[in-house]
């Protein structure tokens, strides 16, 4: 298991199942989950999906919860398989690059300010926890080809 914590971003009601894919990468690559949880949604087509692992569905404790994931996480990584990013996601990647968070997308965001506060862009899973190994680990791991 790598040493490695990564939280997941994007849209639950366009792209719930590419997020719960990267979830299942990046656990087969042997990196830590903190959020979300691999679940399927209550309700897939309201504006904030809650998810069946979710114990309540407040969207301000869910949202605070999240967050303090990212406070925690080594990497914040945005799925994002068209470009979208929505405000809730934008917010997300401001308060993990305040927080010294590394930053890294599927997709480079199509907003043109945002792009300047993603590291690093057009990832997979795979590759994102590589780019996370190259530019923070000074020793890797060798079960782990970078």
């Amino acid at each position: 298991m790598l040493d490695i914590a990564v939280v997941i971003s994007g849209s639950f009601r366009k792209h719930l199942p590419e997020i719960q894919e990267a979830i299942r990468q990046f656990r087969a690559l042997g990196v830590t989950v903190l959020s979300p949880q691999l679940s399927p949604a209550v309700n897939p087509s309201d504006d904030f999906v809650v998810l069946e692992t979710d114990d309540t569905d407040d969207p301000s404790v869910l949202e605070q919860r999240h967050l303090a994931a990212i406070k925690k996480a080594d990497m914040l990584y945005i799925c994002n398989p068209d470009g979208y990013i929505g405000l809730t996601v934008a917010m997300e990647i401001g308060f993990a690059r305040a927080e010294g968070v590394h930053v890294v997308a599927y997709h480079a965001p199509e907003d043109v300010t945002l792009q300047h506060f993603v590291d690093n862009a057009v990832l997979s899973p795979e590759e994102a926890t590589a780019d996370y190994l190259r530019c923070f680990c000074s020793q890797k791991d060798d079960a782990y080809p970078a």
